[in-house]
Formats: C-alpha cells, sequence, structure tokens
C-alpha cells in the first residue's frame, strides 16, 4: 500500500464572487490598462489597496490614540527636556 502524499497547502486560495453586472462594467471602465479584460487582477489589486488603506487608517488611529495619551505625552516632554539640555554641546567643528 502507497503512503498518502502529503498536501503542501497552497499560496492561492480560489473563491467565487457574485457581482452585479453593473459593478463588473464599473471596473472594466475604471482599471487600468494592465487589469482591463482581467477581472480578477482588477478585484485583487482592489482589494490589496484596501488593506492596505484599511492597516494605514489603523496606524493613524494608534498614533493619534498615543498623541492624546496622558502619560505619553509626559514621556515626550521629559525626553524633549533631557536633550534640551544638551543643546549646545556638540562637538567642536573637525
Amino acid at each position: 500500500m502507497r503512503p498518502k502524499a502529503k498536501r503542501v497547502k497552497s499560496a492561492v486560495v480560489r473563491r467565487s464572487f457574485v457581482l452585479p453586472a453593473q459593478l463588473v462594467e464599473q471596473i472594466s471602465e475604471a482599471a487600468a490598462p494592465q487589469y482591463r479584460g482581467n477581472l480578477n487582477a482588477a478585484v485583487r489589486a482592489a482589494l490589496e489597496d484596501h488593506v492596505k488603506r484599511k492597516r494605514d487608517e489603523e496606524f493613524e488611529r494608534q498614533m493619534d490614540a498615543m498623541a492624546a495619551d496622558p502619560w505619553i505625552r509626559e514621556v515626550n516632554a521629559e525626553i524633549f527636556r533631557e536633550f534640551e539640555a544638551l543643546d549646545g554641546e556638540a562637538l567642536p567643528p573637525p
């Protein structure tokens, strides 16, 4: 009896989607030239862009939250004061 071959996980996942015909037409009209005629590539690019935008928005949200955090603000002020005391203590020019 032959041992079962191990399945290697693919880096690609296939899914089927139902899209309104009007949306498909709009995608075809609005797509960059390299995506025209290739709905799969256009949808992939759109989803990648969406994921990047969402990650960027989350990063900005976290940065805003940090900037508003009183403890973070105090730590930053303390670091600023420490470096401010060193102003003018640069090495002499070579």
